[in-house]
C-alpha cells in the first residue's frame, strides 16, 4: 500500500516502521515510558483517518503527542486540500 502523505509524515517519526502484509504498518511505540523494543505499534488508515493502536495500551493522545503531532494531523487531505493549504488554487 502507498501511504499519502499524512501517513508519510507519521511513518518518518517512528522506528522499525515495517509494512504488514495484509496492510498497514507495525512500529515501535514512541512514548518514552512505554521503553517498547519489539514493534507493538498498528498503523492504519480507516475512512481518511490515521488509525494508532498501541497493543501495551498507549492512549492516542499519548502516541500522537510523542510524534510532536497533533490529533488533528491525523486525518488525510485529499490533493485539492494540500493545494489550498499551500497556496495553490
Amino acid at each position: 500500500m502507498e501511504p499519502g502523505p499524512t501517513v508519510r509524515r507519521v511513518l518518518e517519526r517512528l522506528k522499525r516502521v515495517r509494512e504488514r502484509s495484509g496492510g498497514g504498518w507495525d512500529a515501535l511505540c514512541p512514548v518514552p515510558s512505554h521503553e517498547d523494543s519489539n514493534p507493538s505499534l498498528s498503523i492504519d488508515l480507516k475512512n481518511g483517518r490515521v488509525v494508532l493502536f498501541c497493543h501495551k495500551g498507549c492512549a492516542f493522545p499519548d502516541v500522537v503527542a510523542a510524534m510532536g503531532l497533533t490529533e488533528a494531523e491525523m486525518f488525510e487531505r485529499t490533493e485539492d486540500e494540500h493545494d489550498r493549504a499551500d497556496g495553490k488554487d
